[in-house]
């Protein structure tokens, strides 16, 4: 029963000390910072450094009696797997669209559908979108053109329909067939 105990205090505190670590990162190094940074960087940065401050203080504690090493493994694989829902939960709030209207439609801002479409339109969108890809200076303008700077969004986003593709993810699919 300890070792379960144990187990479940230390994932708790792994998570505790993501949030903390993060809030403490995005208030005294980032509010440094001149240029506006993706927030999803400095989350997995701050995941990635937890999950191994956490290993090595659990290899180094031998984490409780009778501790073997596939007890190590499965820590390193839940503190992983939180660490991937933490960071998963800032990329969410960063784009999530029902995040917004829910938000739009709470504060009476949107009442109707038409107040909906009327703030959140599709045009308000891509040039917010394109602004910070221009902060991030990943993309920039060249006259009408956009030229693409860096290329880590746009690795990222093979990746993401590589993955919608083997899964068969249905706005892929849509998303295809309207651009042929």
């Amino acid at each position: 029963m300890l070792p379960a105990l144990l187990t479940t205090a230390y994932l708790v505190a792994f998570l505790g000390s993501c949030v903390v670590s993060h809030a403490l990162w995005n208030r005294l190094l980032l509010a440094r910072s001149r240029q506006p940074r993706p927030p999803q960087g400095p989350a997995l940065l701050v995941v990635m450094a937890n999950v191994l401050v956490f290993l090595i203080a659990a290899v180094w504690t031998d984490f409780g009696p009778g501790s073997q090493p596939a007890r190590l493994v499965y820590l390193g694989i839940c503190m992983a797997c939180i660490g991937q829902c933490y960071w998963s939960l800032i990329c969410i709030s960063e784009s999530g669209r029902r995040f917004r209207i829910a938000r739009l439609v709470h504060t009476g801002q949107a009442v109707t559908p038409g107040d909906i479409r009327r703030l959140y339109n599709k045009d308000l969108i891509i040039e917010e979108r394109l602004k910070r890809l221009i902060a991030w200076g990943e993309v920039r303008e060249e006259g009408p053109r956009v030229i693409c700077v860096r290329k880590k969004m746009y690795w990222a986003s093979v990746a993401v329909h590589f993955w919608a593709r083997v899964l068969g993810f249905d706005w892929f699919n849509r998303a295809q067939a309207s651009s042929e």
